[in-house]
């Protein structure tokens, strides 16, 4: 098959997706305090810089926000894989379309959790930065300082972007050879691009499917739902990304949806035959992924 072939069916199963967040910091520089620092260590005062938290003592509104929009990061991430040379969550990333319902389920439950934090931060915050003003010193007028209660809420924001895979039609036009060869380009930055992206889903298998057989195969195993319930949700997801037909990683997909298939945390608490076996099997996966070379 042909990358162009490969990368229109790629184009047809997947889409960009990014998560953007904005909030205010509750933070300003004070050159002040940075002075006096500097004086009192002997320091030139370009050397060192200093910050004040204006919600001191009256923040646990405002982290709470922040809290919220970093949950719902962290399930963007989950869903998706890196499509930029960012590796974090911040560019856009590659989401099956498969997984677009289940994607934007779970962004509108953070977004709700978001949204419940931020009214209750506004409600508060009037009171919540008299409150800070016995515990910082600022010289003048430090209220003026803050944002109004009007004009605070427009410093936050969640915001989703999706877009397509671009494709080298958006090239046409251009003068003689260019379009072909930009066309080209593009396709090849897909397919590494993509080879990218599925090293990353080898990558959170050998980690999620390691960390199981860690915890399972220790003298005195430790029990978390969490890393059953982490294996259990890479399966699909696994599946979910092999976009480009991958066998091995088609492969991986299947022993890990059965690695766990009908167990939880308490029949591999109360039955050490099954523990032992999924351990077993848990680090034969792991091996499997180290043989074929497939981490980044």
């Amino acid at each position: 098959m042909s990358d162009s072939i490969l990368n229109d069916a790629i184009r047809e199963n997947a889409m960009l997706m990014s998560y953007q967040t904005k909030a205010w910091s509750g933070r300003i520089k004070d050159p002040a305090a940075a002075q006096a620092a500097a004086k009192a260590l002997g320091i030139t005062t370009s050397s060192l810089s200093t910050t004040k938290n204006l919600m001191d003592g009256a923040d646990t509104r405002l982290r709470a926000v922040v809290s919220a929009q970093e949950s719902g990061r962290q399930d963007h991430a989950r869903f998706t894989l890196p499509w930029t040379t960012d590796n974090g969550s911040r560019g856009p990333r590659m989401l099956p379309t498969v997984k677009f319902l289940d994607y934007m389920g779970v962004i509108a439950k953070a977004k709700t959790e978001y949204d419940q934090a931020l009214a209750d931060f506004l409600q508060h915050y009037e009171d919540d930065a008299i409150k800070a003003q016995g515990r910082i010193n600022m010289v003048g007028d430090p209220l003026r300082l803050y944002p109004s209660k009007q004009e605070i809420a427009g410093y936050f924001d969640i915001k989703i972007d999706p877009m397509p895979i671009p494709a080298g039609a958006h090239f046409r036009g251009l003068p003689d050879g260019y379009d072909t060869m930009l066309t080209k380009s593009l396709e090849e930055r897909i397919q590494k691009r993509m080879s990218s992206a599925i090293g990353e889903a080898y990558q959170r298998a050998h980690i999620a499917v390691g960390n199981l057989a860690s915890r399972l195969s220790a003298e005195e195993p430790t029990f978390k739902s969490a890393a059953i319930e982490n294996v259990r949700d890479l399966g699909p997801l696994l599946r979910a990304w092999n976009l480009n037909g991958d066998e091995q990683l088609a492969t991986l997909a299947d022993d890990v949806e059965k690695l766990v298939a009908g167990e939880d945390m308490k029949s591999l608490k109360g039955n050490d035959t099954v523990r032992r076996l999924v351990a077993k099997e848990a680090k034969r996966i792991v091996a499997m992924i180290e043989e074929w070379g497939v981490l980044p």
